[in-house]
């Protein structure tokens, strides 16, 4: 079993989509989403909160934290029997802000996350993924809380990019030192516990601008990591992109926030300048 590790919004859907074509492999969902019950419609295996409901009305006690390590290594157990079953590879998505799932009572406030250790004690090599391009994580983030609409797959569902938003630039530019900071500890973490891992930027994905055609190269290094042919995966992601519109169009406050990010790292991210991103 592999690990999808990310930030929100970094594109993960994209590159599930495109995994999960592959007939003898499985690309499940956000294992720790609270708002999933059942991580697919075709696919009965629950999100681990419905997991953890069930344990918890036959063994009450498996609510305290205590329990919550071995619940994460059941969850997990549940997981390879199913897809060993189908004679499958499987990659779960864990974002960076379900790492503190598998903690008990206490933790020092610098101490790596424990499901980091289950990690590396089973054995679950990691794809790292990355967006260089900050801005459109940090917008993508805000865009998506106002709107609530997180994925599309189909045309008609990508009207909500029509939305404008108003943003406060001091917060943005906290989020985006933060993004920075948080994509920096976890590249942290996965070399000092040796875990197998590569690291993958959203960008990549594309042999353009993201948006563009996806790369073969870049999936063919990802199919070698993962143990997969990569002839036959179908480079056709399922989901598209919820807006298209230049920023200036679709911040309200555009001036204000470009005027703040002027002298920073940022500002070329913003402006479509930067043409690493």
């Amino acid at each position: 079993m592999f690990v999808l590790l990310a930030n929100q919004r970094n594109g993960t859907n994209m590159l599930r989509s495109i995994l999960d074509s592959h007939p003898k492999f499985i690309a499940l969902p956000e294992v720790f989403n609270d708002h999933t019950n059942n991580l697919t419609e075709e696919i009965n295996l629950p999100s681990f909160n419905r997991f953890l409901i069930e344990k918890t009305k036959q063994t009450p006690e498996t609510v305290l934290l205590n329990y919550r390590q071995s619940m994460v290594e059941s969850y997990f157990d549940q997981i390879c029997a199913y897809t060993e079953e189908r004679q499958a590879g499987a990659l779960i998505d864990v974002k960076y802000n379900s790492l503190h799932q598998a903690e008990g009572h206490w933790k020092d406030v610098d101490e790596a996350p424990h499901m980091l250790k289950i990690f590396k004690d089973r054995k679950m090599p990691v794809i790292h993924m990355m967006r260089r391009n900050k801005v459109a994580v940090a917008i993508s983030t805000i865009r998506a809380q106002k709107t609530k609409q997180y994925r599309a797959v189909e045309s008609a569902a990508v009207e909500v990019s029509q939305t404008t938003l108003q943003i406060d630039p001091d917060i943005l530019l906290w989020s985006l030192q933060a993004l920075d900071r948080r994509e920096q500890l976890v590249d942290q973490w996965l070399r000092s516990f040796k875990i197998p891992h590569i690291t993958i930027s959203y960008e990549e994905l594309f042999v353009g601008k993201p948006g563009s055609a996806i790369s073969s190269l870049s999936f063919e290094t990802i199919s070698n990591f993962l143990g997969i042919s990569h002839s036959e995966l179908s480079l056709q992601p399922k989901t598209l992109k919820l807006s298209m519109r230049p920023y200036c169009e679709e911040i309200e406050n555009y001036s204000e926030v470009e005027e703040l990010l002027r002298e920073t790292q940022y500002h070329g991210q913003l402006t479509g300048e930067d043409t690493s991103v």
